[in-house]
């Protein structure tokens, strides 16, 4: 049995593992003990490994960004991040703008950003402790685009619906 826990504990001690293993261990008690001290060695055993457990600090939730996703290129736009931490402890902050430029660990959950190209990027962020414990990246698409959308004016659309218009024009502006 005790081969088995420590076996087990092995291959789920990663924090990135959904059946997290953070101890294991095994309680000898001999035949020969009495009930009373075996209760009282297993009390004493239990209490420690909810000690030991207690210590570990886990990583804050990857945090949430919310704001603008399609936007223009020179605006400054903000962006906002959340996230819990399972602990309670304080949070920091850190993002890639995805343009070659980061906030590098900051408190306030909103940060302001320019792109200064068109073009299409991935935000990256993520949270840590006050115990350097990390949370996964989190991400959002914005998009500076290129080309503005296109859109018909009514002068357009006459054009599109007389295409013979346009060549009795051309002939007429050549006289």
């Amino acid at each position: 049995m005790a081969y088995l826990g420590m076996w087990y504990q092995s291959l789920h001690n990663n924090t990135d593992d959904p059946y997290l293993c953070r101890s294991a261990g095994f309680i000898h008690v001999n035949a020969g003990i009495a009930i009373k001290d075996a209760m009282d060695a297993t009390n004493i055993t239990i209490r420690q490994v909810i000690n030991h457990l207690s210590s570990f600090n886990n990583p804050p939730n990857p945090p949430t960004i919310t704001g603008t996703i399609n936007g223009k290129a020179g605006t400054e736009y903000e962006y906002s991040l959340t996230t819990t931490d399972p602990d309670n402890d304080a949070i920091l902050y850190y993002i890639d703008w995805g343009d070659g430029t980061y906030e590098d660990w900051f408190e306030a959950e909103t940060a302001k950003h320019v792109w200064s190209v068109e073009d299409d990027y991935t935000i990256k962020a993520k949270a840590k402790d006050t115990h350097d414990a990390e949370s996964d990246w989190t991400t959002l698409e914005v998009s500076m685009p290129k080309n503005k959308p296109y859109t018909k004016t009514p002068l357009l659309q006459f054009m599109e619906n007389h295409p013979h218009l346009f060549l009795i024009l051309r002939q007429l502006l050549r006289l």
